[in-house]
């Protein structure tokens, strides 16, 4: 129970979202249980907004699902759009700094069916080291690999590495592509959280941040 002040909450339309200190940022001071040791955790957040007078309870509660997994991810499961390079020869990373030390043994990914079919066409699938706070060197690099659909939404293809790469703990990689095609991939885009500064890419010789608001798949 937050002592938020009484505030006044405008349309979404026309203010975008709240930015009332402690209804944007709560205090959360709750500690997770470790559950029975597994894998995997999935904890449901609920938070209600108590309104005066309370007219319509249907439209107070926000859920979300905090996931405790085995794998490193920025998006929430569902694609809201696509993200791709028109660039023979582009290359596309995302940034990641395990916490743990690890083995990398695949990645999934999921890639989102547009109007041009794209599952003939392929890619690398690469790791880079970091060099100052972008891709360095290749510390992996697949042969030609191939966009892979499953036959429903938000369902990710897993691609397994011909040889795990160990990680150090704290030990920055990025992880993406060089594609052999102009043609975009349509990886899918979460635009439900934005980690467009974990997103690099390269069509010229020269690694930029992208300027896409969201979360690659």
């Amino acid at each position: 129970s937050l002592p938020a002040a009484p505030d006044n909450i405008e349309p979404f339309y026309s203010i975008g979202y709240q930015q009332g200190a402690l209804m944007a940022d709560p205090p959360f001071n709750y500690t997770f249980a470790a559950g029975s040791g597994g894998e995997h955790a999935d904890f449901l957040v609920r938070n209600h907004i108590a309104t005066t007078p309370d007219e319509n309870r249907r439209n107070d509660t926000i859920l979300f699902h905090q996931v405790f997994d085995n794998y490193y991810a920025y998006d929430d499961g569902s694609a809201e759009n696509a993200y791709g390079l028109n660039a023979l020869g582009g290359k596309l990373a995302y940034r990641f700094t395990p916490l743990k030390t690890d083995t990398l043994q695949g990645i999934y990914m999921y890639f989102v069916k547009m109007l041009t079919d794209v599952s003939m066409r392929t890619f690398q699938l690469t790791v880079w080291a970091d060099n100052q706070g972008q891709p360095g060197t290749v510390l992996y690099q697949s042969g030609a690999v191939r966009p892979m659909y499953r036959n429903w939404l938000n369902t990710f293809w897993f691609y397994k590495l011909d040889t795990p790469l160990f990680i150090d703990a704290g030990q920055t990689i990025y992880i993406g592509w060089v594609q052999n095609t102009v043609n975009l991939l349509n990886i899918g885009l979460d635009c439900n959280n934005d980690n467009k500064e974990q997103v690099f890419f390269n069509t010229n010789g020269n690694w930029y941040s992208s300027l896409i608001p969201g979360s690659l798949m």
